[in-house]
């Protein structure tokens, strides 16, 4: 029969161990970011629509509705912050029942 290890720790070290699996799993989190690039701001369409779970002709939908959107050489780039403010914007209360 297996007998689990079991360590007993003071106050003193359960803090320390504590803070430092958090600093450790907030730069795994925060080099995850990085590798999906989740942290970037400007994004093509195919990536905007995909950030949103919407498709790239809805996108376009809301460019004719005065979705913000960049023109570079005649490619459209999205700022996601100006895209969130977009939609905040446009938020509206929904009644219940």
């Amino acid at each position: 029969m297996e007998h689990p290890l079991q360590v007993t720790l003071g106050d003193e070290q359960a803090n320390l161990f504590r803070h430092a699996l958090y600093e450790s799993l907030s730069e795994a989190m925060e080099k995850a970011k990085q590798d999906v690039r989740l942290d970037k701001d400007i994004y093509t369409i195919k990536q905007i629509a995909a950030y949103l779970d919407l498709s790239a002709n809805t996108i376009r939908k809301y460019i004719a509705l005065g979705l913000p959107v960049m023109l570079v050489d005649n490619r459209q780039y999205f700022s996601k912050q100006r895209v969130r403010e977009w939609f905040l914007a446009h938020e509206v209360g929904i009644k219940g029942d």
